[in-house]
Parts: C-alpha cells; sequence; structure tokens
C-alpha cells in the first residue's frame, strides 16, 4: 500500500517474555485487536522471548514460561495467530527467540 501512495507502510510488533502473563492471550486481545486496527495494519509480528533454565522449576512461578516446551509454545502461538488472521482478515506471523539462560 504505501509504496503506490507514499504512505508509511507500518507493521506492529508485540514482543512478550514467555513468563508474562498476557504471552498466550497477547496475540490476539493485543496485537489483533487491539494495534493493528489502530493502525489500519493487515500485517503483524508476534514474538515471545523464550526464557528458561536447565531446570525451570528454579525459576520463581511468575517467571517460569506458560508453556511446557519452546516447542508447545510455538504450535500454541501459531495456531493462535492463524485462527486470529481468519477470523480477522488479517496476517500475523509468530516468533519464539530461545534467549534462555545456559
Amino acid at each position: 500500500r504505501g509504496t503506490v501512495s507514499g504512505n508509511a507502510v507500518r507493521v506492529p510488533i508485540e514482543v512478550k517474555l514467555s513468563g508474562n502473563d498476557e504471552a498466550r492471550t497477547a496475540v490476539r486481545a493485543q496485537l489483533g485487536e487491539r494495534y493493528m486496527p489502530q493502525l489500519g495494519a493487515s500485517h503483524g509480528v508476534y514474538v515471545v522471548v523464550w526464557m528458561s533454565l536447565p531446570r525451570p522449576e528454579e525459576l520463581r512461578k511468575h517467571h517460569r514460561p506458560k508453556w511446557a516446551s519452546i516447542e508447545a509454545a510455538r504450535e500454541d502461538l501459531r495456531q493462535e495467530a492463524e485462527r486470529v488472521s481468519k477470523e480477522r482478515g488479517i496476517h500475523i506471523r509468530t516468533i519464539v527467540v530461545d534467549g534462555s539462560l545456559r
């Protein structure tokens, strides 16, 4: 859109840590239903930074990832983005970045 009209191209990016209470729901509630409509954007990116330790039980509960594994996070977010995209006629790409401490 922007290259023809000279308007800015806006792609909102929402980033959450894997232990954030909203990590599972923000792809819909924040990116798909709030930020993208506010900007009139048809495309958005949702990033979760996976933070864990070799023994995650050593983390305080509010810092532990909201999924059992990084693979589970990737699949869960991919499916949710697909549902939101179909429902709202938009395109959301999800990315899970491994930022674990080793």
